[in-house]
């Protein structure tokens, strides 16, 4: 038996396009594969790999690293942790108190003082230490790693590859490949930064201004020097996370054109800026029933 000899894979900078329009033009047979971070183009025993932001080979070593530390967990996570996987639900990402729909003319705007940030420290890897999924020999592996790679790392485990067969130049058949497991995985440890996250705003309804991923934005509760902070802070070392707290000088929502943009000053500076959904959709926002 010939063993197969091994792809060579060159690196392309620019689009794929051009090279795909003169496989089709020359009726080969050729297979693309697209990610969210790249495309292949694989003809004639080579992949041509085409990506904006080029993954390291120590960074593809690492993500099946990552994956082999997952699968290898799997059957002694605990039953909280399996009950989870079993009942994930959507993450949302992103939460807006209502009072930011109310802003519906152009140039109308909200100016919130006494504001403050907190933040989950590393997020999703801490939860998927906590909930079992990696070692904690990796897990501070992966806290060393550079914040680009890191960010990157976790997840590629939900990586969903859409590959185009072609034969004699015309497409024969679509695929779409990934890992149902460790796509579950990955949702339930993004869920349960949202659990953590929804449960804080709920929590300090009346102050609540935002929350982004991991970070949520509030007022401090009138009279008080720092209640809502402890509060917020509480329920995060409930949920097994460390936490960052950070004063901003105020933060503003506006209306311009019709698209509310929050922006958050820190040090007479601006600091971030986030658009408000135009549709006002019950999930994204705090409801006073809900608490």
């Amino acid at each position: 038996m010939v063993a197969k000899s091994s792809k060579i894979v060159l690196k392309c900078s620019g689009s794929p396009e051009s090279t795909i329009t003169m496989c089709k033009k020359l009726d080969l047979d050729f297979v693309i594969s697209r990610t969210s971070n790249s495309t292949t183009v694989e003809y004639n025993n080579t992949k041509h790999l085409f990506s904006d932001n080029p993954i390291s080979k120590r960074e593809i070593i690492l993500q099946k690293q990552v994956k082999k530390e997952i699968m290898n967990s799997i059957e002694g996570l605990s039953e909280k942790t399996k009950n989870l996987m079993n009942t994930v639900k959507p993450t949302v990402y992103f939460r807006f108190h209502k009072s930011m729909y109310e802003i519906n003319n152009h140039g109308e705007y909200f100016e919130f003082e006494n504001t403050y940030e907190v933040d989950i420290t590393k997020a999703y890897y801490q939860t998927a230490f906590n909930l079992g999924f990696i070692s904690e020999k990796f897990f501070e592996k992966c806290l060393n790693l550079r914040k680009s790679w890191r960010l990157r790392l976790l997840g590629s485990i939900a990586t969903k590859k859409h590959i185009e067969i072609y034969e004699n130049g015309q497409l024969v058949d679509i695929q779409v490949k990934e890992n149902p497991l460790l796509n579950t995985v990955w949702r339930t440890i993004t869920a349960e930064v949202d659990e953590c996250m929804n449960y804080c705003c709920n929590t300090i309804y009346d102050d609540f201004l935002m929350y982004w991923v991991d970070g949520i934005y509030f007022q401090e509760k009138e009279n008080h020097t720092d209640l809502n902070r402890k509060i917020v802070s509480s329920i995060m070392h409930q949920f097994g996370y460390d936490c960052s707290v950070e004063k901003k000088d105020k933060i503003i929502a506006v209306n311009i054109d019709n698209q509310v943009r929050v922006y958050v000053y820190k040090d007479n500076k601006q600091q971030k800026l986030f658009s408000v959904p135009k549709k006002q959709v019950k999930k994204y926002l705090c409801d006073v029933s809900e608490i």
